[in-house]
């Protein structure tokens, strides 16, 4: 009887996207052409992460009660025009919504999924970088044949 009566209580103080999401997520960080330098930065123009596409790098969800994420990611690329574009999220309908209205209730909804930050969805990131003319890579630089 104990052991149901614990196990009612954790299931009514738990978030359902808390336990079937967490508070982070990895997501795809992509480029056309890959091997780009990229720069996640926070809210508060932080640089959290810093790589080479392609890769896997872990966000967390959220930034405090009820607040997504909210990261920026610039690209730049010798010969290509740098990017800066938003890391896509939205609510995570799922587990959010349909978890909590089966088995998380109000205090899922409510209280800890918005404070977990488990209640954001990140999406993965991929763009296609726009080639420079005026700052050129290897690649493109025509060859130029010495006179004799």
């Amino acid at each position: 009887m104990k052991t149901l009566l614990v196990l009612g209580l954790l299931l009514m103080c738990s978030g359902c996207a808390s336990i079937m999401c967490g508070s982070e997520k990895t997501i795809n960080i992509r480029s056309k052409p890959p091997e780009a330098k990229f720069s996640i930065k926070d809210v508060k123009g932080i640089v959290i992460i810093q790589g080479v596409t392609p890769t896997n790098i872990t966000l967390k969800r959220g930034r405090g009660f009820f607040q997504g994420g909210d990261y920026k990611v610039e690209f730049e690329k010798q010969g290509y025009d740098s990017k800066i574009v938003p890391v896509p999220q939205g609510l995570e309908t799922g587990w959010y919504f349909f978890g909590n209205a089966v088995f998380g209730g109000l205090i899922g909804i409510v209280i800890v999924d918005p404070l977990t930050g488990a209640m954001w969805d990140i999406k993965d990131v991929n763009v296609s970088l726009s080639a420079n003319e005026q700052n050129p890579t290897w690649e493109t630089v025509p060859m130029v044949k010495p006179d004799k």
